[in-house]
């Protein structure tokens, strides 16, 4: 589970997390099981890394001192253990992109980073139409594809 190298004992712990996607950077306080504080989204700034990087600084200042780790679901190829982006899908300046020392060192917090496919597909498992179920499938449709 994404947030499951986070979960620290019996008490309440918030957790904040980034769907990063093409058009929206969606973001949430939650805890370890699954209750969201807080959500809400900010345009995708599509400029450059650092344009990017800013506004994912900017959500996680505000939040500072409410969560205990960050977790993030981004498109591209994911190394999990490294906490590194590959090919970025539509936001190609993701591609190498280390999340672990953009976001863990900077404030202090674990990090745990997924595929946002494999990630929608896990939330279905854990609170959505995929529990207790053992073989399942989420596909997930292009948003070109939906709006038609």
């Amino acid at each position: 589970m994404l947030l499951g190298a986070f979960c620290m004992g019996e008490y309440m712990t918030q957790y904040l997390t980034f769907d990063i996607g093409g058009t929206n950077l969606k973001y949430a306080l939650i805890d370890e099981e699954g209750k969201i504080f807080e959500k809400d989204r900010v345009e995708t700034n599509t400029e450059s890394l650092e344009a990017f990087m800013q506004s994912i600084y900017q959500v996680a200042d505000k939040y500072q001192g409410k969560y205990r780790g960050i977790a993030v679901c981004a498109p591209g190829k994911i190394d999990t253990e490294h906490k590194i982006i590959y090919f970025g899908g539509a936001l190609p300046f993701l591609d190498g992109l280390n999340l672990q020392e953009t976001l863990g060192e900077k404030y202090k917090v674990p990090v745990s980073v997924e595929n946002d496919g494999k990630a929608a597909a896990l939330a279905e498992q854990w609170h959505g139409e995929l529990q207790d179920i053992d073989d399942g499938v989420r596909l997930p449709l292009e948003p070109a594809l939906v709006a038609e």
